[in-house]
């Protein structure tokens, strides 16, 4: 899964970019030089992050969908608060909450699987039922489906 919130603030980072690059270039009595550049190089920058998302996402979704019946064992939900300092007297804060849930595999072994909330909501431990996942390369493991047995 990808975070979307990382590709909005990508997004509001490069529209910041162009929109400074064109003030440059209304103050810059329209030479054009400065801008033409600024945003050919924010231009070429997010067409490769484009590119590489896409390369991430035809990589994963080319990996073999495993199964496998499970045991929901424990679920984890951390939390994680950001402050930043805007100036003397203002501060903002943000948090990041992830949430992970362990299942137990028929030899017994355990694996944690990151999800969202959503489903970190629907699964209680001791649910039983069919686990879908993918193995990346790394051997980091992606959490698709789990199906509760009835």
């Amino acid at each position: 899964m990808f975070k979307v919130i990382s590709f909005v603030k990508f997004i509001i980072f490069i529209s910041g970019l162009i929109w400074f690059g064109y003030r440059a270039y209304i103050a810059d009595a329209g030479s054009g030089g400065e801008f033409l550049w600024l945003f050919s190089a924010i231009l070429w920058c997010f067409g490769w992050w484009v590119a590489r998302w896409f390369k991430k996402v035809k990589e994963i979704n080319a990996l073999p969908l495993l199964s496998a019946s499970v045991r929901v064992v424990s679920s984890l939900h951390e939390v994680e608060e950001f402050t930043n300092q805007v100036d003397e007297n203002l501060f903002t804060t943000s948090t990041d909450h992830k949430y992970s849930i362990a299942f137990e595999f028929p030899d017994k072994s355990r694996k944690l699987f990151g999800v969202d909330a959503e489903q970190y909501a629907l699964i209680c431990e001791g649910d039983t039922g069919i686990l879908s996942y993918k193995q990346l390369k790394n051997g980091k493991l992606l959490f698709v489906d789990f199906q509760r047995y009835a």
